[in-house]
């Protein structure tokens, strides 16, 4: 799925020329940034590994529930700003901690962007659990 949207956008990138082609890729970024959540729900809920490149079915999943779809966006743009905001915090104490104990500091270091991570899925997968009627299943 991460691949799939932002496969336009690298294609731009790279073979465009001038500041259109390089907006262009911008925003076909961005578009791609908003999709990848939906694509995720998608592939966790298709039927087929096919259903899962099929637009078309990230296309009626939105139409079914766009204003929860706004509301999963929203979360998942505050966990993101919570870690960014969070790293400068963490990145600090963990070479602090990696000078007295090595293997403690690399473990915080590595565990802390997967958390958010975790937490990014939980989200998707509360809003599969909760709009599973709506959803068809």
């Amino acid at each position: 799925a991460v691949v799939v949207v932002s496969v336009p956008a690298i294609l731009v990138a790279y073979f465009g020329e001038g500041l259109e082609a390089q907006l262009l890729a911008g925003g076909l970024f961005l578009f791609g940034l908003l999709w990848l959540p939906l694509a995720l729900i998608a592939a966790a809920h298709a039927d087929s590994v096919f259903d899962a490149f099929n637009p078309l079915t990230t296309v009626r999943l939105f139409q079914r529930l766009p204003v929860a779809y706004a509301q999963v966006l929203l979360a998942l743009l505050a966990l993101a700003l919570l870690a960014s905001v969070s790293a400068f915090v963490v990145v600090p104490i963990t070479d602090v901690v990696r000078g007295l104990l090595p293997p403690l500091g690399y473990i915080v270091g590595y565990l802390h962007p997967l958390y958010f991570g975790m937490l990014a899925a939980r989200v998707l997968g509360l809003f599969v659990f909760e709009h599973a009627a709506e959803l068809g299943r």
